[in-house]
C-alpha cells in the first residue's frame, strides 16, 4: 500500500543520508584533524589577547602604514598599539620562551620591553612596559602575565606596542587573534 512505500522510502532516504554523513565525516576528520603531535605547536601559536577584556576603543593604532606621532611621516607600523591602564596586565599571546628582556630609561625608542619565542619561528614582542614581571630564558603560558602597563621609551601614554614576527618577518598582529575575540569584536577591531 502507498503507506508502507512512503515509509520504505523515507528508510531508504535515511539510510542514504546517514552513509553521505559518514562518507563526509570521514573525509573531514582525513583533513581537518588534530594530531597529538600538533597540540605543541597549538599551544605555542601567539593567537590569544595581549590583555584581558579588549575593547575596540583600546585599539589606538593598527598595522601598516600610518603618520609618526613625533616626526609627522610616513612609516609602516610593524605591531598594534592597545591602550588600557597603567598597572594592567599583559599577557603571554602563547606558551613559549623569554628570549629578550630590555629595560631603558631612554625617551625614545621601544622603552622596556619583551621578546617570547613560540617556537614554528613564531616571536612576539611586547613593548612600552612598565614593570617587567618574567625573567629572560623563563619558560612562559598563553595567558600567564609577562608585564604590567606603563609608559616607556617613545610612550606618551599607557599602552602596549605588539608585534608578531614569523620567520623574521613582522605580520599583522590582528590577524593572529583568535582566541578571545568574536567574529563581531573583530570586524570593529580591523
Amino acid at each position: 500500500d502507498a503507506f508502507h512505500q512512503t515509509v520504505a522510502q523515507l528508510n531508504h532516504r535515511v539510510k542514504s543520508s546517514y552513509v553521505q554523513a559518514i562518507s563526509s565525516n570521514y573525509h573531514y576528520n582525513t583533513w581537518a584533524s588534530v594530531h597529538r603531535s600538533d597540540l605543541a605547536q597549538i599551544a605555542n601559536f601567539p593567537g590569544a589577547m595581549p590583555v584581558a577584556d579588549i575593547a575596540p576603543k583600546m585599539l589606538v593604532s593598527g598595522f601598516g602604514t600610518r603618520i609618526n606621532p613625533w616626526h609627522k611621516g610616513k612609516y609602516h607600523h610593524d605591531g598594534v598599539d592597545i591602550a588600557g591602564a597603567r598597572g594592567s596586565s599583559i599577557l603571554a599571546t602563547g606558551n613559549g620562551r623569554v628570549v629578550s628582556i630590555k629595560k631603558s630609561d631612554l625617551q625614545a625608542g621601544f622603552g622596556n620591553y619583551v621578546e617570547i619565542d613560540h617556537g614554528y619561528g613564531y616571536v612576539t614582542r611586547y613593548t612600552h612596559l612598565g614593570e617587567i614581571t618574567v625573567k629572560n630564558g623563563q619558560r612562559v603560558k598563553k595567558g600567564e602575565e609577562i608585564a604590567r602597563m606603563g609608559v616607556s621609551g617613545g610612550s606618551i601614554a599607557p599602552h602596549v606596542h605588539y608585534e608578531v614576527i614569523k620567520d623574521g618577518k613582522n605580520i599583522d598582529p590582528l590577524k593572529m587573534m583568535v582566541e578571545g575575540i568574536g567574529s563581531q569584536q573583530f570586524d570593529l577591531l580591523a
